[in-house]
């Protein structure tokens, strides 16, 4: 329950990826979650073999622009942490994300009303993410954000080119 804690205050921004315990085994189970959250939500418009790949994908292009950066950065030590709250709130985020795609799916006059819930939970999710790289990267908000947006940028290409058609 701690560790649910430190995410929702995390997704709130009021508190920071350093605040997490630098553990592999604990980056290793936020991943899991983020993956198995990226398989609820994207199953039943993909196909569960479509979704695993596309979920995997974005979890790998993740993976590797934070090491990327954090190198860059000079600050490979904050991996563990920066990781670990990247996917756990991206899997938190996921999950609330359900009941808005099950609105959503429930008919064209639902979906209409569904739209400003998906969008907010998305921007919500861009500024969750940017939280967390500033913190970890030192960077202004600003920097965050950008760092953020060529994160989802770069997935959203790559899956887009794996996948095509992808929902």
């Amino acid at each position: 329950m701690l560790l649910l804690r430190l995410f929702i205050d995390i997704c709130l921004l009021r508190v920071t990826p350093q605040e997490l315990p630098a553990a592999p085994f604990l980056r290793s189970l936020a991943l899991l979650a983020y993956l198995v959250s990226g398989l609820l939500v994207l199953a039943p418009g993909e196909g569960v073999l479509r979704a695993a790949g596309m979920v995997t994908v974005d979890a790998g292009v993740m993976l590797v622009l934070l090491a990327a950066a954090l190198h860059w950065r000079r600050q490979p030590a904050r991996f563990d942490q920066a990781a670990t709250a990247l996917l756990g709130t991206g899997a938190l985020l996921g999950l609330l994300l359900l009941p808005v795609l099950v609105l959503g799916r429930a008919g064209e006059s639902v979906a209409g009303a569904a739209f400003p819930l998906w969008l907010a939970l998305f921007l919500w999710g861009l500024v969750v993410s940017a939280h967390i790289l500033r913190h970890a990267l030192e960077l202004p908000m600003a920097g965050g954000m950008l760092a953020a947006v060529v994160y989802f940028s770069v997935s959203l290409v790559l899956i887009e080119m794996l996948f095509p058609g992808a929902t």
